[in-house]
């Protein structure tokens, strides 16, 4: 049976002794360090070389995400378990880009933990199922079509709302564009309706707070001619 060398981080005694004597219960573990804090869990794995690092992320002199990133640009081999009373959402994006293998919270299931430092001894992840559901919630918002991230807005419309915003009529818009006035006027009434305003005015000002164009001029003659 392949047993899997453990380092342990956690500022809390009870915690590393308590996931000690847990894993001491598994054979195929060995905790080979105890590390009360993010520097010392790197000074430990250093010398060690364990195939795990268990580690608390909210730690005194060094957190375990500066830790995590630390072990891994000397240590890539080495599976970066984190551990957490926190979810945060920002806590667990920055875990993955600094190389952590898997994110765990406290609360934790001792199956799943067991589990979780198994895959990560195999070069796996694991995820706590409240972080699972997270991450695929984000990664669903960032794949959506452009099109939805800007309310139905095409790249032509949008293009037409930045010239709205520099105060163009229909004429303008249609000579800097090189179509039709009438081409100008379809695209402008498709503004209206996806943005679920009345006129010119209220379109700009609505982009504008979407974010959808970053400056908003004065309104002199954005609202002389309807569309």
């Amino acid at each position: 049976m392949k047993k899997y060398k453990v380092l342990i981080a956690d500022d809390h005694h009870i915690s590393r002794q308590g996931l000690q004597t847990l894993l001491e219960y598994e054979r195929d573990f060995e905790v080979v360090a105890l590390a009360k804090n993010g520097a010392e869990a790197v000074e430990k794995t250093a010398t060690f070389l364990p195939d795990i690092v268990l580690m608390d992320i909210k730690m005194p002199k060094l957190d375990g995400l500066t830790a995590c990133g630390k072990i891994k640009a000397f240590a890539p081999q080495t599976a970066v378990l984190m551990l957490s009373v926190y979810g945060h959402d920002d806590d667990i994006f920055k875990a993955i880009e600094v190389g952590a293998c898997g994110y765990l919270l406290k609360d934790v299931e001792q199956e799943d933990l067991i589990k979780a430092l198994r895959l990560a001894g195999e070069g796996l992840c694991f995820l706590h199922p409240t972080i699972a559901k997270k991450m695929f919630q984000r990664l669903s918002a960032s794949s959506q079509p452009e099109k939805a991230k800007n309310n139905g807005l095409t790249n032509r419309e949008l293009e037409i709302l930045g010239l709205m915003a520099q105060s163009l009529n229909n004429e303008g818009i249609a000579k800097k564009l090189w179509v039709t006035k009438g081409t100008v006027k379809t695209h402008v009434s498709n503004i209206l309706h996806k943005l679920k305003v009345s006129d010119r005015s209220q379109a700009v000002i609505t982009a504008h707070r979407m974010g959808l164009i970053k400056k908003v001029p004065t309104p002199t003659s954005i609202n002389e001619e309807k569309s």
